[in-house]
């Protein structure tokens, strides 16, 4: 009996002790979110999520769909014209739960028809409630137009360290 309890405490100890990246919950995050967006030349120098102050200003808002559940998408960020771009995602779940990323993406030039499309990675930063300590990274392409609207494909895998 006595063995029996000192192996029920070391097993409880080593539970105990696990570091939280172990007991991470890995999810599969593939989503479509479309936007509306607005943009200006960034003449008050603005940088987001310690990224660069590029030449224009971006701020998104939208809504679509993800294996986590419908979501809306705030997007602030930076970007040069053709090239890279940089930000500050929030999704924001039915229930009002938060899943915060960094945005890191380049955009290339205008087609014939003024689309632009973009590529990068979604860096997830933390969360609230159901999303807290969330990481993890996602792969977004994304299609913009001239008339500030866009849509996003997104795929990865986002971890929650309850």
């Amino acid at each position: 009996m006595t063995r029996l309890l000192g192996s029920l405490a070391f097993a409880a100890m080593s539970v105990a002790l696990t570091p939280t990246s172990v007991l991470a919950q890995e999810y599969p995050f593939q989503g479509s979110i479309t936007v509306a967006f607005a943009a200006a030349p960034n003449t008050d120098n603005v940088s987001y999520c310690g990224g660069p102050a590029l030449p224009y200003v971006v701020e998104a808002h939208g809504v679509g769909t993800s294996t986590l559940g419908f979501l809306s998408m705030t997007l602030q960020k930076t970007l040069a014209a053709v090239g890279p771009m940089h930000g500050c995602v929030t999704f924001t779940a039915l229930n009002g739960d938060t899943l915060s990323a960094t945005y890191d993406g380049t955009e290339g030039a205008p087609d014939a028809f003024n689309f632009q499309f973009g590529t990068g990675t979604l860096t997830f930063t933390g969360g609230t409630s159901q999303f807290r300590g969330a990481s993890g990274k996602v792969s977004f392409k994304g299609t913009f137009s001239g008339v500030e609207t866009g849509s996003y494909l997104f795929e990865g895998s986002v971890s929650f360290h309850n």
